[in-house]
C-alpha cells in the first residue's frame, strides 16, 4: 500500500486488514482469510471514488469465488455478487440496461444454494430470492374526474399478473368515521379493519386486468381505463 499520508485513517485500516490477512494467508481453512478480504474489498469500494468502482468490486469478487468455490464460505462471496447485482438500477423509460439483473441476481443465489445449501451464504441468498419475489402493487388515480366519463388509474407493479379491482361508492364523512373508529385500537390491523368495512359494500363496478408480466422481478407501471360513474364520491379498492 503506498500512500503519501501515513496518517490517514484510511491507510490504517487497509494495513491493518492487510496485516490480518497475512496472518490467514496459509489456513488449512479459508473461511476466516475469505471473512476479511469480503470486508477489505468492501471497505475499498466504500471508499473508492472511480465511477468504475462496482465493476472492480465485482470483478474481485468474482475471481475470489473461483479460488475458494470448493469451500461453503464461498457462498457468502456469491451473495455478494448478487446482491450488488440486484441493486442495478433499472431505469425502463430510458434504456433497456439492468433490466435482467434482478433475474441474473436469482439465477446466481440459486447456484450458491445448490452447491453449499445449509451454509451461511446460502441463507443469505435465499433471504436475496425472498427480497427480489416480493410482490408490490400501488395505484394513482387524480382526486377528481368527470361524471360519465372513463377515467385513468396508473399502476405500479412488481411481480404481479393480474389486478381486480371493485369500486364503491362511499363518502368523505363516511371514511372518517371509519378511520376514527379504529384510530386508538391497537389490538387489531386498523388498515385491515378499514379496508374490511368497505369490502363488504356491494360494489358499484368490478374488473380485472391483466398485468404484462416477462419475469424480470423489476417494478413496471402501466396506465388503465376505469369504467364511467355518475356523479359522486367513490373508493376503487
Amino acid at each position: 500500500i503506498v500512500t503519501r499520508d501515513t496518517s490517514s485513517m484510511k491507510y490504517f485500516a487497509l494495513s491493518l486488514l492487510r496485516d490480518v490477512m497475512a496472518f490467514h494467508l496459509h489456513d488449512k481453512d479459508p473461511e476466516a482469510l475469505v471473512d476479511v478480504d469480503l470486508k477489505r474489498l468492501a471497505y475499498v469500494k466504500a471508499n473508492h471514488i472511480s465511477t468504475l468502482k462496482d465493476t472492480l468490486y465485482l470483478r474481485a469478487l468474482e475471481q475470489l469465488e473461483q479460488k475458494v468455490g470448493a469451500h461453503a464460505i464461498s457462498t457468502r462471496v456469491t451473495y455478494q455478487r448478487a446482491y450488488l447485482i440486484s441493486t442495478s438500477a433499472y431505469k425502463p423509460l430510458v434504456s433497456e440496461d439492468h433490466k435482467w439483473d434482478l433475474k441474473k441476481a436469482f439465477a446466481i443465489c440459486e447456484s450458491a444454494k445448490q452447491r453449499f445449501k445449509d451454509s451461511d451464504g446460502a441463507i443469505q441468498c435465499e433471504n436475496l430470492q425472498e427480497d427480489i419475489l416480493t410482490k408490490s402493487l400501488n395505484a394513482e388515480i387524480e382526486e377528481t374526474n368527470v361524471p360519465g366519463q372513463v377515467f385513468r388509474c396508473l399502476v405500479h407493479y412488481k411481480n404481479f399478473t393480474a389486478l381486480h379491482y371493485r369500486i364503491v361508492k362511499t363518502s368523505r364523512e363516511e371514511i372518517r368515521a371509519q378511520r376514527k373508529k379504529w384510530e386508538r385500537d391497537y389490538n387489531v390491523d386498523r388498515e385491515q379493519k378499514f379496508l374490511e368495512y368497505f369490502l363488504t359494500k356491494a360494489p358499484q363496478k368490478t374488473g380485472k386486468f391483466l398485468l404484462p408480466d416477462d419475469g424480470d422481478y423489476q417494478q413496471h407501471s402501466i396506465e388503465v381505463k376505469l369504467d364511467a360513474l355518475p356523479e359522486g364520491e367513490y373508493m376503487v379498492l
